[in-house]
């Protein structure tokens, strides 16, 4: 088998292109294989990677990632492994053999969602709401609390995704981490909601000022 001797950059452009092929474009998956891996261990064969490259490589990883993100970037790398494994049982993956003190360490997820202060009340929601400095900001508070919208949905919502006559918004894209493009969706599918009556009026209010988008991209 030739993949006993190919790197794993070969390996992983292989298999991530069969499974673009078959399961269609994973974004996320991708970018983590190109950015975070292959960088990394693309030039090794899977047998000379050694435990040392590993931690030393999640060490780096989490001093920019979260511990979520820097797990996903590791499954990447033991998916390559576990493919070499198919047809070379003997080849070890070396992400499912980390010592405990990395993972606890470095892989441990210390977000405890039972510690993220949330808005009880309408009172609090318009308290933040008033608080708010720029009108701009208010109206994408507004539209992800009475519409269930993410930050990123609701900063790309444009007009002519709203249809004040049927009283819906068309959820069809979101912007990125830096706010200066847009993009699909995470589930890369649309979504319809209503629009409830007191973001209606916030909305007719505010649509004889603002031509085309209601959420400027963010000016590079």
């Amino acid at each position: 088998d030739p993949r006993h001797t190919q790197t794993i950059a070969e390996i992983g452009d292989a298999l991530y292109e069969e499974r673009k092929r078959i399961k269609g474009d994973n974004r996320t998956e991708m970018s983590r294989w190109t950015l975070r891996v292959k960088p990394t261990f693309g030039n090794k064969r899977p047998a000379d990677v050694t435990p040392a490259d590993l931690k030393a490589w999640i060490r780096d990883l989490r001093a920019g990632l979260s511990a979520s993100s820097a797990n996903g970037c590791l499954a990447v790398l033991s998916n390559i492994f576990e493919e070499v494994r198919v047809s070379h049982p003997a080849i070890r993956n070396p992400c499912k053999d980390l010592p405990r003190d990395i993972r606890a360490n470095f892989l441990k997820d210390d977000h405890d969602p039972a510690k993220v202060p949330f808005l009880r009340t309408l009172t609090d929601v318009h308290r933040v709401y008033d608080a708010l400095p720029l009108l701009m900001l208010k109206r994408q508070f507004a539209l992800g609390v009475y519409a269930g919208m993410r930050p990123s949905e609701a900063r790309a919502v444009e007009w002519a995704d709203i249809n004040l006559d049927r009283r819906t918004i068309n959820i069809a894209r979101q912007v990125n981490h830096d706010g200066t493009e847009t993009k699909v969706l995470k589930s890369k599918k649309s979504r319809v909601v209503p629009i409830l009556d007191r973001k209606s009026t916030r909305l007719n209010s505010s649509h004889r000022c603002i031509s085309y988008a209601v959420f400027c991209l963010k000016k590079k």
